[in-house]
């Protein structure tokens, strides 16, 4: 059970640095804003709410089952696999908001327009922290 809580806590802080270089990465570039047109945007931003919709499904459907599952049972191997797989999968949607943004900026986008879309994947990045199970967390 701590292998499998520092692997994830070492993949979620990789993909919170990850995040705050791609807020770096258009500044250091010289991205110009450029006349892009706004349907770009908007579709960009219906995917992410998309993909937000989608990691609290991962999280209902998958994740809390398998953590319900190891509050009985800590040294379960395979509920440990799906617990890494679930929580590796959430991590991603969640950067890959943050890599909706940085597309946006690349387009051409203002730095004003994309940070919505840094915000949301930093949140999910810090809100889906992996805890340390407890006889206590079960519902």
């Amino acid at each position: 059970m701590k292998a499998t809580l520092k692997f994830l806590r070492t993949i979620q802080i990789a993909m919170i640095i990850a995040a705050l270089l791609y807020l770096y990465l258009p500044e250091a570039v010289r991205v110009q804003p450029k006349a892009v047109p706004p349907i770009m945007y908007y579709c960009i931003a219906v995917m992410t709410m998309g993909v937000v919709v989608t990691i609290f499904i991962v999280r209902r459907r998958w994740t809390t089952p398998v953590e319900n599952e190891l509050s009985t049972d800590p040294e379960n191997k395979e509920a440990l696999l799906r617990l890494r797989k679930g929580y590796v999968l959430i991590y991603g949607m969640s950067e890959a908001a943050v890599l909706f943004g940085l597309q946006l900026r690349f387009i051409g986008f203002t730095r004003l327009q994309v940070i919505p879309f840094y915000i949301t994947g930093g949140i999910l990045l810090l809100y889906f922290f992996p805890r340390r199970l407890s006889e206590t967390s079960l519902p």
